[in-house]
């Protein structure tokens, strides 16, 4: 999410690599690469080459439709119409 979100923003690789927690799967070549991501389809394969699952309904929602909803809101939508509360909501 920290990938997709920081698209289009005016953070360098640098700066969003400091927003991934420093565990998990893609740490640490996995992060460096989603870090220099510049498009939805370099995240996508990042994500395909570290077998990391993206939900197809959440990822359709990203691609073209970015300006008009966040991913949270995707995210939100998804688990209130699986019957799951999003803390903070």
């Amino acid at each position: 999410m920290i990938a997709i979100n920081s698209i289009g923003t005016y953070l360098s690789p640098s700066e969003r690599l400091t927003l991934f927690p420093r565990l998990g799967r893609l740490y640490p070549q996995g992060q460096a690469m989603l870090a220099k991501a510049e498009d939805y389809e370099q995240i996508r394969a990042v994500s395909e080459h570290y077998s990391v699952s993206l939900d197809t309904d959440v990822w359709a929602g990203c691609i073209g439709n970015v300006s008009s909803r966040s991913l949270r809101s995707l995210v939100r939508q998804r688990r209130n119409q699986e019957g799951f509360q999003f803390e903070g909501a």
